[in-house]
């Protein structure tokens, strides 16, 4: 997950729709700086909350099973109980994580007052037991980090507070603002006993003090190393001077011209794979590898030039974004915000509920920001980034080309909603909106047809072209719509591994529908039900053993329905104990040398039926419905380094309960289309394709609640 493309990218609305009205672009600019500063400064903090909530809430639904409370309303579905009820905002006087610690503080107390005091005991036993993983987490999920490129994998390399930058980009033009308060020099500020400051130096990487003794900082704290006595503390750098900053930036970008992405170093070294990365920087002229080696020490950047809301997620997300080491990049558009995500560091539901945290952080800020008169400090001067011959043709040459990506939206679910109450009174069925979701992508890959304008624009390149290269684009064309009637998609769903354990981060389960007769059932029902609704007057011998034909199928189909449901159900609880296949493979790989790693991690590549069975060829991200009042509208899941994954599919509830579906593509055919320039076809198939599957959604739901209504006869 170290490649361009295993990022989740988000969109929120909230921050200009809450805005103050009177706020300028500058104010604008100093709110999501100094939101991500402050982000950074206490998201180690926020760790050790999300940890010890995970743990907590594991121990407590222990002790109540044990107990015989686990059917109790205090107890009962006590992790769905928490993720209603936690918070995603906070005073500007206060961090999110202590509002969120205090909120669970809140939440749970009731909870271990109500269990008798053996049980307590055991919660706080077993909580004890755990505890040394909560720095281990703190550690591992820690945004203050680099991501180093290797031949086979990326470190993940620490930084210190007073090392780490927030990076800006304007017309393509890199600055860097830092996180920690500097003096007019340029060093770090310490401020020790009364409130006095003295700048921090160093010998090599061996920070000192005024008279040369060493020192050792942990987080913001600042102590002798001798013996461990406190100094002094690190101090964020002050809004009003980071204002200032921010001004000179932009007055000074306005005279620059702007770069194009097409040749840019940023873009290609973002868009080349990482185990090329040492190869290619080297290639660079050495005031362009320092620049770069400063630019990676900006684990969060911020993008300000204006891009078009109308593109997809996917084609957003291709501007100017770093050099691939960082955690997190936030764009804008005219009327929203864009947060790109390393999976390394986000996961697909925490990258959405950080997002909606930065977002309403980013509107607290503002409001401030418009009270804030700049202070006058050293201006940041723009990163040199040129390129040299050597490295334009090695990268062009081993630059990826991007995917392409569609999205639709189903504007109204109640139908969904309608129909598993339906299915419950009726049926006695429990089947979840995730589980009509992906019956539906096995109907619709059986299924499914290019439309009349698709096949259109297929046999018109047939016309123009029956000879290579589009010939074969032609031909993978046809494969990818041909491999999808016949086989069952492997779908690749993420399930989120907190309640196991928050380190295990997320377990991969493997999910194909064996049970190639449900779409065989299915439409011989729906065949039966017409034939049924054909015969006027339904009351005849001939209607009702119509009706009694189409009867004995529906039960039949709900019981598969049933059955496909409990099969989703056990293979997710059994992926969510760390117990699937796929999470055994990937658990021995762990333990051997980088490079059999990734000799053996490559082998199902080459043989589709394990590579089905081990890490499937579609990845599945349903996410589920955003909390209420979040200002989501977007998501799009993130893509593993393999070259197997054929789709991604991104599924997200907003707070209108609107269905936002993305899909990227990544079937064989998109490369051939790419290549011969018809991107225009490329794009078509795609969001032929991701429509096609919301009208089959909605049309199996309509027909599965006709189905439904129709009356057993007394």
């Amino acid at each position: 997950l170290r490649e361009d493309p295993a990022h989740h990218t988000n969109e929120t609305v909230g921050y200009y729709r809450d805005r103050p009205a009177e706020a300028t672009d500058l104010d604008d600019l100093t709110a999501w700086v100094m939101t991500v500063i402050q982000f950074l400064w206490s998201y180690d903090d926020l760790m050790g909350v999300t940890w010890h909530e995970w743990a907590m809430l594991r121990f407590v639904t222990e002790a109540a099973q044990l107990g015989g409370l686990g059917n109790h309303n205090l107890f009962h579905r006590l992790q769905r109980q928490w993720e209603l009820a936690r918070p995603y905002n906070a005073p500007l006087n206060g961090t999110y994580a202590d509002v969120r610690r205090a909120a669970f503080n809140e939440f749970i107390t009731p909870r271990l007052e109500a269990l008798p005091a053996d049980l307590q005991e055991y919660v706080f036993s077993r909580y004890a037991r755990a505890r040394p993983g909560r720095e281990q987490y703190q550690a591992q999920m820690s945004l203050r980090a680099r991501l180093v490129p290797g031949r086979y994998r990326d470190t993940k390399e620490p930084l210190a507070l007073w090392e780490t930058y927030i990076g800006l980009i304007v017309k393509g033009h890199y600055y860097l603002i830092n996180v920690v308060a500097h003096d007019e020099n340029g060093d770090p500020l310490v401020y020790g006993q009364g409130g006095m400051s003295w700048p921090l130096r160093f010998v090599g990487r061996q920070p000192v003090g005024p008279s040369g003794e060493e020192l050792i900082i942990r987080q913001d704290q600042v102590y002798r190393a001798d013996d461990s006595t406190w100094v002094g503390y690190l101090d964020m750098a002050p809004a009003s001077c980071v204002k200032w900053q921010l001004r000179e930036v932009l007055r000074d970008a306005a005279h620059r011209e702007a770069l194009s992405p097409d040749q840019a170093v940023d873009i290609l070294l973002a868009e080349t794979p990482r185990r090329a990365q040492r190869r290619l920087r080297k290639l660079l002229p050495p005031k362009t590898q320092m620049a770069l080696e400063s630019l990676s020490r900006a684990p969060i950047l911020i993008n300000w030039d204006v891009l078009n809301r109308d593109r997809s997620l996917a084609e957003l997300r291709r501007a100017h974004r770093g050099i691939g080491d960082h955690a997190l990049v936030i764009m804008r558009t005219e009327s929203s915000i864009i947060f790109d995500q390393s999976h390394v560091f986000f996961d697909g539901t925490w990258s959405l509920a950080m997002a909606e945290v930065l977002t309403t952080a980013a509107v607290q800020w503002c409001r401030r920001c418009t009270t804030l008169a700049p202070s006058e400090t050293s201006p940041p001067e723009a990163l040199q980034l040129e390129a040299s011959i050597p490295f334009l043709n090695e990268a062009n040459r081993q630059r990826r080309e991007p995917e392409v990506s569609a999205e639709t939206t189903i504007w109204d679910i109640s139908q969904i909603f309608k129909l598993r109450q339906m299915l419950l009174e009726k049926a006695g069925t429990r089947l979840t909106v995730n589980d009509l979701l992906v019956i539906t992508r096995i109907f619709h890959a059986a299924h499914y047809r290019p439309s009349p304008q698709v096949r259109a624009e297929i046999e018109a390149l047939q016309e123009k072209a029956p000879s290579s290269p589009e010939g074969r684009a032609l031909k993978a064309i046809e494969r990818s719509l041909e491999r999808g009637r016949v086989l069952n998609p492997s779908l690749a769903i993420p399930v989120d591994a907190s309640p196991f354990d928050p380190r295990e981060r997320v377990f991969l389960l493997t999910f194909r529908n064996l049970a190639d007769r449900l779409v065989h059932v299915w439409d011989d029902t729906w065949e039966a039900y017409q034939a049924y609704r054909r015969i006027e007057p339904p009351d005849t011998p001939e209607g009702r053993e119509a009706l009694q034909a189409f009867l004995l199928k529906r039960t039949f189909l709900i019981s598969n329905l049933r059955a496909f449901s409990h099969i989703l159900a056990a293979s997710k609880a059994v992926a969510m104990r760390g117990a699937s296949l796929s999470v055994a493979i990937f658990n021995l790989l762990s333990h051997l040398p980088p490079w059999l790693q990734y000799l053996l991690n490559a082998i199902p590549e080459h043989i589709p039926p394990l590579n089905e069975i081990i890490k499937g060829d579609e990845v599945y991200s349903n996410v589920g419905r955003v909390a209420r009042g979040a200002s989501l509208t977007r998501f799009m899941s993130a893509k593993d380094d393999g070259n197997t994954k054929a789709l991604v599919w991104g599924v997200m509830t907003d707070d209108e309960d609107r269905l936002i579906v993305t899909m990227r593509d990544f079937r064989p055919h998109v490369d051939y289309l790419l290549q011969t320039g018809h991107s225009d076809l490329a794009h078509l198939l795609a969001q032929d394709y991701v429509v096609s599957y919301t009208q089959d959604l909605i049309g199996l739901v309509a027909r599965l609640v006709a189905m439904l209504q129709v009356e057993v006869p007394s």
